[in-house]
């Protein structure tokens, strides 16, 4: 191949064999353990101490930013964001670069009181926004819904929902109180204390309290009370629902409604419903997985467990999710 026109410092080769100006100053490109001496503005130099490509701005060497990407959960993708929900502990993978998110965190509901039991309180629920999570692997718990109660058995509070982020800071929900069985059967008949609070059961003389919902103390709130019993043979109380919900019910024992949040879909949905207690008559949970009288609470959601009746057994708390989303 015999080339045509001047070659010099400002031309390159075309593939036809002419020679053609660069239109600028080659770029200098470096592959090193430490920064190049004397670099031109727009240098690029691959640190392979750091692994990582840096540009040279006249003054320092600025990495350059990587293609961010983010995987773990099930995805959903809505108006401006996309979504990774999880049902199951695993993990939340971030490479290339770090990137602004908001999640929310629910625990599992707590279980139901059996016999007249109270309902279970729903998981707490706590919601972040604006926090900034770093390249890396970050582990996500979830936790499962509490045990229901038996003739034989007492009830146990859900399971906490954790959220912990490489490096830094380490973010949990408490799961929610038991309901108070009736006070024959295995337990007490004061609903525990949770994320938010299981309701209290009935008893031959009195009722149960309701236990203290946000506990352990978040601010805002992680969740509401449980209800007490205000009358002995014939009620219990409901469980308290999650965040900002609303504290169970004493009569009708229906479980305190939960808290709306978007982050899945873009469009609001109820978490971390109450459960309902059980008395004469039975009851509803709350919206956001509450389960109604002798119900288990919804998988998931974060419900608690709706309480027994008589010899009957409770229902099973429900487990927690944990939602996270970036704009895209």
């Amino acid at each position: 191949l015999e080339a045509t026109g001047t070659a010099d410092a400002t031309t390159f080769l075309r593939g036809d064999g002419t020679w053609a100006e660069a239109g600028g100053a080659a770029t200098e490109m470096y592959s090193a353990a430490s920064a190049p001496g004397s670099p031109s503005v727009g240098s690029l130099w691959f640190d392979t101490t750091a692994t990582k490509a840096k540009v040279y701005d006249g003054t320092d060497w600025l990495d350059m930013a990587a293609a961010f990407a983010a995987s773990g959960g099930s995805t959903s993708t809505y108006t401006g964001y996309q979504a990774h929900t999880f049902t199951a502990d695993g993990s939340f993978d971030v490479s290339g670069a770090a990137k602004t998110m908001d999640f929310m965190i629910v625990a599992g509901g707590g279980g139901g009181g059996s016999g007249q039991g109270g309902g279970g309180g729903g998981g707490g629920m706590r919601v972040f926004a604006g926090v900034t999570i770093p390249t890396g692997t970050h582990v996500v718990t979830i936790g499962g819904g509490g045990l229901n109660g038996t003739v034989s058995r007492d009830s146990t509070n859900g399971g906490d929902t954790i959220f912990e982020v490489i490096g830094g800071s380490t973010y949990t929900a408490s799961g929610g109180g038991r309901g108070g069985s009736y006070n024959t059967h295995p337990g007490s008949n004061s609903g525990s204390a949770g994320g938010s609070g299981g309701g209290g059961g009935s008893g031959h003389v009195s009722g149960g309290s309701g236990g203290a919902g946000n506990t352990p103390s978040t601010t805002p709130s992680q969740g509401a009370s449980g209800a007490a019993v205000t009358y002995s043979e014939m009620g219990a109380g409901a469980g308290g629902g999650g965040a900002s919900g609303v504290a169970g019910a004493t009569n009708p024992a229906n479980g305190g409604n939960g808290t709306q949040n978007d982050y899945k879909t873009g469009v609001n949905a109820y978490y971390a419903g109450g459960g309902a207690g059980r008395g004469a008559s039975a009851r509803t949970g709350g919206s956001g997985g509450g389960g109604n009288s002798q119900t288990a609470g919804t998988n998931g959601l974060g419900g608690g467990g709706g309480g027994g009746q008589d010899n009957t057994n409770s229902g099973a708390g429900g487990s927690g999710v944990f939602i996270i989303r970036y704009a895209v």
